[in-house]
């Protein structure tokens, strides 16, 4: 099976796209209230992170030079998107307009990290079998 994903650029792109979503002020959000009643921001969220984690863990399979690190790795970079999430809500809250710390956010974004990490295990096994 050919990888298509072994470069770090789809996941630098995807952590900028979410780093600015993350930092727009509160006045740039849709007001929609349907959206918060199926609360649509929580899966998105979700999302985000999930591919977010996906996105920076599968090149590392792909990079001799990290084989050796790649358990730890593989834990590390989601724990560092979990960390990544929580300090956004902290300068949601102090820094941007219109927007404020969420609990149920780090937890949607905690929810994603576990997610992917999941779906990236599941990916070693299947190359473990392959070879």
């Amino acid at each position: 099976m050919k990888t298509i994903l072994k470069s770090f650029w789809p996941g630098i792109a995807c952590f900028l796209f979410s780093s600015v979503a993350f930092f727009l002020p509160g006045s740039a959000l849709p007001e929609d209230d349907w959206l918060g009643k199926i609360q649509m921001d929580k899966i998105v969220h979700v999302a985000l992170f999930t591919i977010m984690v996906i996105v920076w863990c599968i090149p590392v399979f792909h990079r001799p030079a990290l084989a050796l690190r790649l358990p730890k790795l593989l834990i590390l970079i989601p724990f560092v998107f979990f960390g990544y999430s929580i300090i956004v809500e902290f300068v949601q809250d102090f820094f941007i307009l219109g927007r404020s710390f969420d609990l149920m956010d780090i937890l949607a974004d905690a929810l994603g990290c576990l997610i992917g990490f999941l779906f990236v295990k599941q990916y070693q096994r299947f190359l473990t079998d392959v070879k």
